[in-house]
This record gives structure tokens, C-alpha cells and sequence, in this order.
């Protein structure tokens, strides 16, 4: 997995309300619009929302914190995530 596809469908995430709308309510279509830009799995892990399988793209640990806050996800699983520990 390649961190710079991730990396860089976050920060469209967070420039843009009307992607932001859309992926909460339909991450799966919004997936396909970057399918260029990221793997299969990268893909998943996004459309999932799944914090766990995002870190093991390498990348940043602030990308991660920001994942996690775009998801909705507590900061107790990103910092279980972090810490190596199991779900």
C-alpha cells in the first residue's frame, strides 16, 4: 500500500463540504472516483472507515488522526491502533 494515495484523498476530504457529505454518505462512491490513485485495499480501508488497516499504508500519524476524526471514530480506537493493540 502507498501512503500518497491516502494521503491525498484526506486532504481532498477535508477541503471540500460536498466530498465530505457525499463519502459519509456513500464512501463507496466516493472510493471509485480515486480508484486511480489507490489500491484495492486502500479502497477498503477507506470505504470501511477502518483506522487499522489505513496505518498500515505508512502514512503520517496526523493523516491518522484526521482519518479518525473524519470518520467519527473515538480517539480510544485510533489510539489502540497507534499502541499496537488488538480491537
Amino acid at each position: 500500500m502507498s501512503a500518497y494515495g491516502v494521503s491525498k484523498f484526506l486532504h481532498e476530504l477535508g477541503r471540500s463540504p460536498e466530498l465530505m457529505e457525499r463519502f459519509q454518505r456513500d464512501a463507496a462512491s466516493v472510493g471509485e472516483r480515486y480508484a486511480g490513485d489507490l489500491t484495492q485495499e486502500e479502497r477498503r480501508a477507506l470505504e470501511q472507515k477502518d483506522l487499522r488497516a489505513l496505518s498500515k499504508t505508512e502514512i503520517l500519524p496526523l493523516f491518522l488522526l484526521i482519518a479518525c476524526f473524519y470518520f467519527r471514530k473515538p480517539f480510544g480506537e485510533l489510539m489502540a491502533v497507534v499502541n499496537g493493540e488488538e480491537a
